[in-house]
């Protein structure tokens, strides 16, 4: 009997899932063994889902978290099920997305198996993938580790769904630090443990990771003083309540289908003008920012590598803070912070971070316009700013750029596929066989973090793999 054609989904993020539940939902997926790979200690939903606290919530509306394109309301019926009182308008935990991938996930596993007479399958295996290759004979390899016995597959098709890549070590950071357990990223273990009224913790970046943080620091009974520390010291702009639909005088001519290939600094001021404009007709602003982010992905296409350059050195944080907005709630917790005085938020530039001869850790920090350096003595030092340009990719994407099977962009942001997820090698080709879904579009896309901006490429990539099956399946 020929054995079926096996799918490795490496990622059990929401992209990775994501994927998998199209797939087995596809009526023409004929025969198929989907094996999903996450690392051990990891489960459903990744770094962004997989999280007890009840006080870390989504920054988008229940309404908008659908799954499918075609369901709009598909998690909002989700949440319903469990209170029918629930508000379209909420901000659902992370962990009430994460039950949502799995109750869709389940029911996608038993649709497939009762569709197929067992003929398409799933499975997910909790597995550190340390290589992905191809071998003399063009065939995909897969080395997966468990407990330190080591396993190699041979995949039909891979999706890599790996997800944002860790930080790079800060140039600000001391050597003498590199290991301390007291240094850490924002999602490491430990880096949101409580401590004494007398400790102080310092924060780099001020965005929404920032205020998640403050909140789960307290909530596990933190006490001390917190700083954030970012160049322009902006926090996130509030989202109080669903903007309304945006029409057409939302969208800034300078971003309209004709308008020439925009310069960073001139887009940044017509956006500057448009939202003045509609303040002053007694429009939201938000409205605006959701028409832009409609047409992100096109002008960031037009964009040449210059002004890409120059958008994320000068634009970047004043983009961000407007389109990425803290919920109502969250924003309150933040400002009530704010009024205690326990935390201080500081625009300005770490130059250095380094251990004192107490055994503390001093930061010390240009203010902007100040010509001196701030020192910022603390017990705890937590990277929040995430991954910048030109952070390394780890395994298993190693041996594939190095092998030129795989291709990053000019400044480092992510990984190149064609509009079908198939990765693109070093000399633009596109590979039948390997595909990536996930954040790391922000290459080609720039929007690419949230769920409604992943959904309508996942669904695509679905649809590629599904075709790459029938073709070797017809050959």
């Amino acid at each position: 009997m020929i054995p079926s054609p096996l799918v490795a989904i490496v990622g059990a993020g929401f992209s990775g899932t994501a994927v998998a539940i199209h797939l087995l939902r596809d009526p023409a997926l004929g025969t198929a063994r989907i094996v999903q790979f996450e690392r051990p200690g990891r489960g459903l939903g990744g770094v962004a889902y997989d999280v007890e606290s009840p006080h870390l919530r989504l920054n988008v509306p229940a309404r908008r978290m659908s799954l499918f394109a075609d369901a709009p309301d598909d998690f909002l019926a989700f949440l319903r099920e469990r209170d029918d009182s629930t508000s379209d308008a909420l901000y659902a935990q992370r962990r009430e997305f994460r039950d949502y991938l799995a109750a869709r996930l389940d029911a996608a596993v038993a649709a497939a198996d009762a569709r197929t007479r067992g003929r398409v399958s799933f499975e997910r295996v909790s597995a550190e993938i340390r290589d992905v290759h191809r071998d003399a004979d063009g065939r995909l390899r897969l080395t997966a580790v468990t407990n330190g016995h080591e396993q190699r597959v041979s995949p039909d098709v891979v999706l890599l769904a790996t997800g944002n890549v860790a930080p790079r070590t800060p140039q600000w950071l001391d050597r003498s630090l590199a290991d301390d357990p007291r240094v850490r990223d924002a999602w490491a273990p430990g880096s949101v443990a409580g401590g004494g009224g007398e400790q102080t913790a310092v924060l780099v970046g001020t965005g929404l990771t920032t205020a998640d943080l403050v909140v789960e620091l307290r909530a596990n009974g933190f006490d001390g003083r917190i700083v954030a520390i970012s160049r322009h010291g902006l926090l996130p702009r509030v989202d109080d309540g669903p903007p309304p639909a945006f029409v057409d005088d939302d969208l800034p001519p300078a971003c309209g289908d004709s308008a020439p290939a925009p310069r960073a600094r001139e887009l940044l001021r017509a956006l500057r003008r448009h939202a003045d404009a509609v303040a002053m007709e007694g429009r939201d602003w938000r409205s605006m920012i959701n028409a832009v982010r409609e047409r992100v992905p096109a002008i960031w296409a037009a964009m040449p590598h210059v002004e890409r350059a120059r958008f994320l050195r000068h634009a970047r944080t004043y983009w961000e803070v407007h389109r990425h907005r803290m919920p109502i709630a969250l924003a309150r917790k933040i400002g009530a912070e704010i009024g205690s005085g326990r935390l201080e938020i500081v625009a300005g530039r770490v130059l250095h971070a380094a251990r004192r001869a107490d055994g503390r850790i001093d930061v010390v920090v240009r203010e902007r316009g100040a010509d001196a350096g701030r020192a910022f003595a603390c017990d705890r030092v937590v990277n929040c700013t995430g991954a910048g340009s030109a952070a390394p990719l780890l395994p298993p994407w190693t041996t594939l750029l190095a092998h030129g099977a795989a291709s990053r962009d000019a400044l480092g942001l992510g990984v190149l596929t064609d509009d079908g997820g198939r990765l693109l090698a070093a000399n633009g080709a596109a590979a039948h066989d390997l595909f990536y879904a996930g954040p790391l579009w922000r290459a080609q896309h720039w929007e690419a973090t949230a769920v409604p901006d992943l959904r309508g490429r996942i669904h695509a990539v679905a649809g590629a793999i599904r075709e790459r099956l029938a073709s070797a399946a017809a050959c």
